[in-house]
């Protein structure tokens, strides 16, 4: 038997059905969230949960490392890993190691989803599960409905979710938080999560600092509390390492070359894009130009999602100008984060 009322408003927020970066301000922390990478990038995520012993000079640890890769038509693929599993709760597994493939959609700039595949390695289960992101100004709603084949090494398939939302106080600080839980039994503790992300000024990297009573969040891990451990609660923290590609990696060995960001080709420029304000899909003709241009306070940069050209750094003021000579669509990511900005259409 469905629980009624945590299934009907998953359901709700999934109805109302795209890409961010792996920002931990727009997911909770048990919620696998609408990200992707640009094909060719990578990201590491660092997440880690902890209770106090008791005499506090020793921690119970629970570790989960993510490794993901942008691939071609916006697919990412990825790995959790976690060293202490609790998928199976009577029989505490040890590792675990969940493999996924997501795509993520962007339906306007209020709904983001992604349908994501997955494969359990401690329940030997294949899950399935469906992330949306609605933002609603400075309140962004989250949801994530899941299938399990083999829920929590039971022999028997089962579904789980989870409901969160977080609270934007200003570009860099939120407030999140979840409840989730199995759907299809009703004896099955539920799980909640709350947290404070930051986005660390100057840098791609986002941190959050976590309470929650669940495990490592796996698709499994997310559908109930925690089974073992001294304490009712754990304390954690998730830590986002985006690594870019191989084009950024290979500046260390050779310098930049390209003009200057206020460099203005001598070309009829189609349309001009603020880097604070979009629009994010723009459309110019082959042989026209797009030039961005800065007016916030806080340098910035764009370069193509494949690498193959970057502005660099751009100060406030400073105007950077493309021209696109075939047709095609163009995306293009912001910064050293990756995260999907815009796209450029051209028409012959």
């Amino acid at each position: 038997m469905i629980r009624p009322a945590l299934a009907g408003l998953l359901l709700s927020v999934l109805m109302t059905s795209g890409a961010a970066g792996q920002s931990v301000l727009e997911r909770s922390p048990n919620v696998h969230g609408v990200w992707g990478l640009p094909s060719g990038n990578m990201a590491f995520v660092f997440s880690h949960r902890f209770e106090v012993l008791a005499g506090g000079d020793e921690l119970f640890s629970v570790p989960m490392f993510t490794l993901a890769a942008g691939l071609p038509a916006g697919l990412t693929l990825g790995l959790d890993f976690t060293t202490f599993s609790e998928a199976i709760p009577a029989e505490l597994t040890g590792n675990e190691a969940q493999y996924w493939l997501k795509r993520p959609f962007r339906f306007g700039d209020v709904v983001q989803a992604a349908p994501l595949v997955a494969y359990n390695s401690a329940a030997e289960s294949f899950d399935g599960a469906l992330d949306v992101r609605v933002a609603l100004g400075r309140v962004d709603v989250f949801a994530e409905g899941r299938g399990h084949t083999d829920l929590f090494g039971q022999g028997e398939g089962g579904m789980s979710g989870t409901i969160g939302a977080a609270l934007n106080v200003n570009r860099y600080l939120a407030v999140t938080g979840d409840y989730g839980g199995v759907l299809t039994e009703d004896d099955v503790p539920g799980v909640w999560s709350a947290a404070l992300a930051i986005a660390i000024p100057a840098s791609p990297h986002t941190l959050s600092l976590q309470v929650t009573n669940g495990g490592a969040p796996t698709l499994h891990g997310a559908a109930r509390e925690k089974s073992t451990g001294p304490e009712d609660l754990r304390y954690g923290f998730s830590f986002t390492i985006p690594l870019g590609n191989g084009s950024r990696w290979m500046r260390l060995i050779r310098p930049e070359s390209g003009s200057p960001p206020a460099a203005v080709a001598p070309v009829p420029v189609g349309v001009q894009v603020a880097l604070d304000g979009g629009p994010r899909e723009v459309r110019i003709r082959a042989g026209q130009a797009v030039q961005w241009f800065n007016p916030g306070e806080e340098a910035a940069s764009i370069e193509a999602a494949d690498g193959s050209w970057s502005s660099g750094r751009m100060e406030q003021g400073d105007r950077y100008q493309r021209v696109f000579t075939t047709a095609g669509r163009f995306d293009y990511v912001s910064g050293p984060q990756a995260e999907l900005a815009g796209t450029v259409i051209v028409e012959p």
